[in-house]
């Protein structure tokens, strides 16, 4: 865990260092490089961010309601404690009384 957290900081100062020079406009060649991460970054996002939403929408409204034919099925299987307790706080999965 500590050396997640220390990638994850070493990176965020990384960033802000690079920040800075980009700031300061002194290095063509770090700008031109963040120049074209963003232009990709950009290209890629556009087509793949609505796939990955429409992607997603169709899933949730298939798994919802293959849940609502099955949903006996599902409230027999033998779930971690903690994954039924959150379903069953959530009302998505009834209690066995």
């Amino acid at each position: 865990m500590k050396d997640m957290i220390a990638t994850i900081a070493y990176l965020w100062n990384r960033g802000v260092c690079y920040m800075r020079l980009l700031a300061q406009g002194d290095d063509w060649e770090i700008f031109f490089k963040f120049a074209a991460s963003l232009y990709f970054l950009k290209l890629i996002s556009s087509q793949a961010l609505t796939v990955v939403i429409g992607v997603s929408l169709v899933l949730a409204f298939m798994l919802y309601f293959i849940y609502e034919q099955y949903e006996s099925e599902v409230a027999k299987l033998n779930l971690p404690a903690s994954v039924q307790l959150f379903l069953e706080n959530h009302g998505i999965l009834m209690r066995h009384m």
